[in-house]
């Protein structure tokens, strides 16, 4: 370090030396003139914040929020007693009404793959509304066609029957099922399951029967023809409750029908 060099260093710590103490520096005598209890309270109250909101208000909301949990705690203590609406459902007994699953190899022979008993999915159900009892329900497979129970309402599941109505029809897979109000003799069935699954099959139109399931008709499309349904499925069939007459139905064209008078009238797409 050259001599110039230690000459300002100790010129700067000279300076430094000889700076009197500014006022903020020094000790503040303590004194009741400068006891503020006022000043005190508000800044002990506003000093203390997170995120920018005042602490005080934040413990008195988490006070309240304390005693509201102890409440429901309580409540919910004192109802331990009572049936929950969830205890009542976990309760509930669910009992199979059929029809009951087929063997998957029905050939008998032992080489064929077995997957033991299988049942297809149920893609419709329609309770007869012109029954009140409830006993008259038609349900749809996927590919398992119209099934029929007329005493579908017994107490005793295991008496409950099912009939197979459209094992002798075009095609067995049905999306859609509806009954006319005022005329327990009109079904529709719309065929076809628009549920694009790998074993998703399409439809042949809109099965109708007049006897309740006992024959059938196939129609085929909409417009006199221009509409055709082949490769169709349906999603759903209902009645008007305005005009028993008139029906909709959906399908997976994304075409929507009319049935009107007899016969079939595309309205949108």
């Amino acid at each position: 370090m050259t001599q110039r060099t230690c000459s300002v260093l100790g010129g700067v710590l000279l300076c430094i030396l000889l700076v009197p103490l500014t006022p903020w520096a020094k000790t503040r005598p303590a004194g009741p003139e400068r006891d503020n209890p006022l000043r005190r309270e508000l800044w002990f109250s506003a000093g203390r914040k997170f995120r920018g909101q005042n602490g005080a208000g934040r413990l008195y909301r988490a006070y309240r929020q304390k005693m509201a949990m102890r409440a429901r705690r309580q409540a919910m203590q004192a109802a331990q007693s009572a049936p929950t609406i969830t205890q009542i459902w976990a309760s509930t007994q669910w009992t199979a009404l059929g029809p009951a699953p087929l063997a998957s190899n029905a050939s008998g022979l032992a080489d064929d793959q077995d997957y033991g008993p299988v049942s297809g999915r149920v893609s419709a159900v329609a309770v007869d509304p012109n029954d009140p009892t409830g006993n008259t329900v038609y349900i749809a497979g996927a590919y398992g066609g119209v099934w029929k129970s007329s005493n579908a309402a017994n107490s005793d599941p295991a008496t409950v029957t099912w009939t197979p109505l459209t094992d002798d029809e075009a095609t067995l897979a049905t999306g859609a099922l509806a009954v006319q109000p005022g005329n327990l003799n009109v079904v529709l069935a719309g065929t076809g399951e628009p549920n694009s699954a790998i074993d998703s099959y399409y439809g042949l139109g809109i099965l109708r029967s007049t006897d309740a399931g006992a024959s059938w008709n196939l129609i085929t499309g909409a417009d006199n023809g221009a509409e055709p349904f082949t490769g169709s499925g349906f999603s759903k069939v209902v009645f008007s409750s305005d005009n028993p007459n008139l029906v909709g139905a959906g399908a997976s064209s994304f075409t929507i029908f009319q049935f009107i008078s007899g016969g079939l009238q595309a309205t949108g797409g």
